[in-house]
Parts: C-alpha cells; structure tokens; sequence
C-alpha cells in the first residue's frame, strides 16, 4: 500500500511537473532542484506602478534647471578679465539652437556674441558651441548646479587669434 501510494504521488509530481507547454501554472519550491537560475516568476503589473519610479531602476540623473539668463565673469588668457551673459531656452537636456546665446565682453573693441548653435545639459552641467560670425566660434562648457556653473571656453577660427580661452564663473540673473 505504501509503495502504491509513494508511486501514485510520484506519478502526480511527473504531470505537474511537465505541464500543458504555453501554458503558466504555479511554481513549488520541490520543482527548482540544484539550479539557483531554475526558478521563475510571474507577476500582475499594479496599475499605478511606474518602473521608472523605482530609485534602483531609475539611476539616471534629471538635467540641471538652466532656463534662463545666466550672467558671471570671464578670464581670457590674452584679454583678462571680463563679464559673460548667457541666455538659455533649455528644452530636457537640450539647449534650444539660435533661441539661447551667449555674450562674452570685455570692452567696446573687444567682445564676441551669437547664437548657441548646439547645446546639452546633464545633471552636472552644461556645454554648448556658438557662432558670433562664420569666422568665430565658441565652444564652452561647465560644470555645477542650478546656482553656479564653472568651467573653460575656447574661440576657433579667425577669432582664436585675440581671445586665447580661458575660464567662466556664472549664476543666474540678469542679461
């Protein structure tokens, strides 16, 4: 009887086991043998879970809050000091083309302005390239947060000849 019985229980565990294949069923703890990978799982999502919500999911970092105008000072290695003003219409983590600019000034005869022609924003800051002419580009980025940004700039082209790069400190307020 017992041996009919241990047998009756062996051939129950075998049709579980097997199953109607494309067909989920429940899953015993007895199924998983040696193998930790064995098992499975099968959830129901919850209607107002967002996987994004999940911190451990969800490691990346909003972009800074940079809209506005932005002002501060300016180094350049051959012109000294002076004030850059830059006005940002940021769009996630993209400086919107020909709507921000930049302004960099350090007299009557010596400045550069234009349009920010490509330009991103991450969570640590910000880089953009600006057009004052076709034969004067800048290329700036900077690191902080949503109260001050720090970094260098570099002029190419015909303008690299007076202004040299150097470094910016800016905040918000006023252009």
């Amino acid at each position: 009887m017992r041996l009919a019985r241990t047998l009756a229980i062996v051939a129950f565990a075998c049709v579980l086991s097997a199953g109607t294949p494309g067909v989920a069923r429940h899953a015993y703890a007895q199924d998983a043998g040696a193998d930790p990978e064995a098992g499975s799982w099968s959830a129901d999502p919850e209607p107002s879970q967002d996987l994004n919500s999940d911190p451990e999911l969800n490691t990346a970092k909003p972009p800074l809050n940079v809209q506005g105008c932005w002002s501060g000072k300016v180094h350049d290695r051959a012109k000294g000091t002076g004030n850059i003003s830059l006005i940002l219409q940021q769009n996630g983590t993209v400086l919107e083309p020909h709507i921000s600019g930049f302004q960099v000034f350090w007299n009557s005869s010596n400045f550069a302005e234009g349009p920010i022609v490509k330009g991103s924003v991450s969570s640590k800051g910000i880089s953009f390239k600006g057009t004052a002419t076709s034969k004067c580009t800048i290329n700036a980025s900077g690191t902080g947060n949503a109260s001050k940004i720090k970094g260098t700039y570099s002029f190419r082209k015909e303008c690299a000849l007076a202004f040299k790069g150097g470094t910016f400190t800016i905040t918000p307020g006023p252009c």
